[in-house]
């Protein structure tokens, strides 16, 4: 048995290997990140105001009245100071 045994190691042949292995990784990343916003508002705004005052009109009737009932005029004065206030 010790023989048979004997037989089967020699049979079976020694092998070395030698492995090398170099693993080299570069890695190179760029990122350029260009942003532009422009942004351009335009308003018209247009306004028109319209404004009527008509108290000259209720002055002239005052005066025609006040003359046509023949008041003084320190009367007549007094009624267009309270109108214009």
């Amino acid at each position: 048995m010790e023989l048979m045994v004997a037989k089967v190691q020699m049979m079976v042949p020694v092998v070395e290997v030698e492995a090398k292995m170099a693993l080299r990784l570069e890695l190179k990343v760029e990122l350029e990140l260009k942003v532009e916003l422009k942004v351009e508002l335009e308003v018209e705004l247009e306004l028109k105001v319209e404004l009527k005052v008509e108290v000259e009109l209720e002055v002239v009737k005052v005066r025609e009245k006040a003359l046509k009932e023949k008041k003084n005029t320190i009367h007549l004065k007094i009624l267009m100071k309270k109108l214009r206030e």
